[in-house]
C-alpha cells in the first residue's frame, strides 16, 4: 500500500513539476512574442530554446546566411545532431558577426532528445532575432521556450 502511495505522489509530483515549466514556457513565449511584435528589442536579447526533437529535424531547412546568419548556423548544428561544426564549439559562447559588428553570442548543448540554445542577441538586431524565431518555428516537434530576457 505505501509503495502505491510513494508511486501516486511521484506521478502528481512529476505532472505538477511539468506543467509549471510548460506554463514558464508559455509566460516567455508570451512576452518574448509581444516584445518582437512591438519592436520593443532594439536593445538586444537573450533566449534560451529547447529544440524538442534533434532527431526528427536532421534533414531541417537551412537559411541562406544572408537572410539570417544565426539561424543558418543553428541549423548547421542541428544538422550535425548538436556536434561541433567549423569552429563552434558545443558546451562554449560560439559569436557571430556581420561586418565587425556583434549579431550574436551562441551556445548550445544536446539534451536527452533535443538541443537546447542560448542566443544572445546585440543590439540593433530585431531582424535576426524576428527571422530566427521564424525559422525556430518551422522546427519538427516544436521548440520549449527555457527564457527570455529584454537587454
Amino acid at each position: 500500500m505505501k509503495s502505491v502511495l510513494l508511486i501516486l505522489i511521484f506521478i502528481v509530483f512529476f505532472h505538477v513539476n511539468h506543467l509549471a515549466a510548460q506554463s514558464n514556457s508559455n509566460t516567455f513565449k508570451d512576452e518574448f512574442e509581444q516584445r518582437l511584435e512591438s519592436g520593443d528589442l532594439e536593445d538586444g536579447c537573450t533566449i534560451i530554446v529547447e529544440v524538442i526533437n534533434l532527431a526528427a529535424n536532421a534533414a531541417c531547412y537551412a537559411p541562406d546566411p544572408t537572410i539570417s546568419k544565426v539561424a543558418c548556423t543553428t541549423a548547421i548544428i542541428v544538422q550535425a545532431g548538436g556536434g561541433g561544426i567549423q569552429s563552434f564549439d558545443p558546451n562554449s559562447p560560439n559569436l557571430i558577426t556581420s561586418t565587425g559588428v556583434r549579431v550574436c553570442q551562441l551556445t548550445y548543448a544536446t539534451t536527452a532528445a533535443g538541443l537546447k540554445v542560448t542566443y544572445e542577441f546585440g543590439k540593433n538586431q530585431t531582424q535576426e532575432i524576428k527571422d530566427t524565431w521564424d525559422w525556430l518555428n518551422t522546427l519538427e516537434g516544436g521548440i520549449n521556450m527555457m527564457y527570455f530576457l529584454a537587454q
